[in-house]
């Protein structure tokens, strides 16, 4: 006969570290096999898992949210090491980015636009804030011009949040 819920609770409470420390001893013991196992596991169950989790990202969006930036808040010197040494090693693939930016940013600008008036915009923008297009350069739903009336000062959470939507 099984334990009631309430059993099971008490008896964890009690020996919780116990259950732990074996697990962790068995899992020692047996990793590469259960390793193997997992793997296994998730090559025959790719497209089932795929889809349990994203419909657990669309369910808990916002945890889900907080969940990444207390991540990338914890992890911020491990991720810009990383991408310094992404960098270092893909300098071509960088530099291919920044031309491309480069160049959807001046195919981007009529030549009606004060580029006086731009450059202000950059020259004089605060601390701690980004100059961010409010319509975007390059999105799916609508391209915007690189003009002084698409620009605005956005903190760099608020900038890297919005990324590359489109805020209609």
């Amino acid at each position: 006969m099984g334990s009631t819920p309430e059993q099971s609770k008490r008896y964890r409470a009690k020996y919780g570290d116990v259950i732990t420390e074996r697990k962790r001893l068995y899992y020692l013991a047996n990793k590469e096999r259960l390793n193997t196992k997992s793997k296994l596991y998730y090559k025959e169950n790719t497209k089932q898992i795929s889809e349990v989790t994203a419909k657990y990202r669309l369910d808990n969006i916002e945890a889900v949210k907080l969940r990444e930036s207390e991540y990338r808040i914890k992890h911020k010197e491990q991720r810009n090491s990383k991408n310094r040494e992404y960098k270092r090693l893909n300098k071509g693939i960088v530099n291919a980015n920044k031309a491309y930016r480069k160049a959807r940013k001046l195919q981007a600008t009529p030549r009606w636009a004060n580029l006086e008036e731009i450059k202000s915009i950059y020259t004089n923008c605060p601390s701690g804030y980004h100059v961010d297009h409010i319509i975007p350069l390059n999105n799916e739903i609508v391209c915007g011009l690189h003009t002084e009336d698409n620009l605005q000062y956005l903190t760099k959470e608020e900038n890297l949040k919005k990324g590359n939507s489109f805020i209609s």
